[in-house]
């Protein structure tokens, strides 16, 4: 049986290319905070929060069309080379200087800065799928 993981992506801010600049993240020329959850043992959500001048993310009005996602707890996520007591079920980053890799259950998780690009590998190092924002106007 092969497993599979799929990604949900969730922008709740501006469209427009995704930047790093002096390590924040950012997407459409917007500061954001990137994070992903896991949602059950094969999926992860991706997803991007502006964040106020304060540094902590916007709140957005709840939507009618879009249901929340909810973290099961199923599969805990981690920096490669954390200890294994350093896990949880979600990561939220808003500075990102150089690559980051996670482990996420079965799977590796890395996450480029510029452009914004999130990779995941199953652990014999096969692609399962990947995100890249690129740094102009477009459909991203």
């Amino acid at each position: 049986m092969k497993l599979s993981l799929l990604i949900a992506v969730s922008l709740t801010c501006q469209l427009g290319a995704a930047a790093e600049t002096s390590g924040r993240i950012q997407f459409g020329g917007v500061p954001v905070e990137l994070t992903l959850k896991a949602v059950s043992e094969h999926t992860l959500c991706v997803q991007t929060a502006p964040v106020d001048e304060n540094g902590a993310p916007v709140q957005l009005p709840t939507s009618p069309i879009l249901a929340p996602i909810p973290t099961t707890g199923h599969l805990s996520i981690q920096e490669v080379g954390a200890p294994a007591s350093n896990h949880a079920a979600s990561v939220s980053l808003r500075q990102l200087a150089g690559e980051k890799e996670l482990v996420a259950g079965p799977y590796r998780v890395s996450i480029k800065p510029n452009p914004l690009a999130i990779t995941v590998l199953r652990s014999d190092g096969t692609r399962v799928q990947q995100l890249t924002f690129e740094n102009s106007d477009g459909t991203n």
